[in-house]
């Protein structure tokens, strides 16, 4: 699996690429397409006021503007942003994975993230460089 197959299968033209999982939208590993439009959602996203939880809250908030979840009516959708599972773009380690109840990265997955696990940390610099073998392995 490579982003453009990840890509194609949600929206080829998407502009912002995020991915969903059991807490909501995780902005650990994320793509923009490079475009006016995204642009502009980044300078909407950076005037958001709020910021508690990393830039994860302002993408958040964001997003709720962007589908006008506080409007009356149906929630809109967008072309641009997509929504992808967490298994296609996002998988946790299998730490993260286990105490949040989230889907964990599995050989063949495109990304894995260490979210929660820090690289200066001797544990989590062992599952890091463990990750890199059997991904170099599976390249080839």
């Amino acid at each position: 699996t490579d982003v453009l197959d990840i890509a194609a299968a949600y929206n080829a033209d998407g502009m912002f690429y995020v991915a969903e999982d059991p807490a909501g939208i995780n902005t650990g590993v994320l793509l923009f397409r490079r475009h006016d439009w995204t642009r502009a959602f980044l300078r909407r996203v950076l005037k958001t006021p709020f910021v508690q939880i990393w830039d994860q809250s302002q993408y958040f908030w964001q997003l709720l503007r962007e589908f006008e979840v506080f409007e009356e009516g149906p929630v809109k959708e967008s072309a641009e942003i997509v929504r992808i599972h967490q298994s296609q773009f996002n998988a946790y380690h299998s730490g993260t994975a286990d105490s949040w109840n989230a889907y964990g990265w599995k050989p063949g997955d495109f990304v894995v993230h260490y979210a929660g696990c820090p690289w200066d940390e001797d544990p989590c610099w062992q599952k890091m460089e463990l990750s890199a073998k059997v991904i170099e392995e599976q390249v080839g």
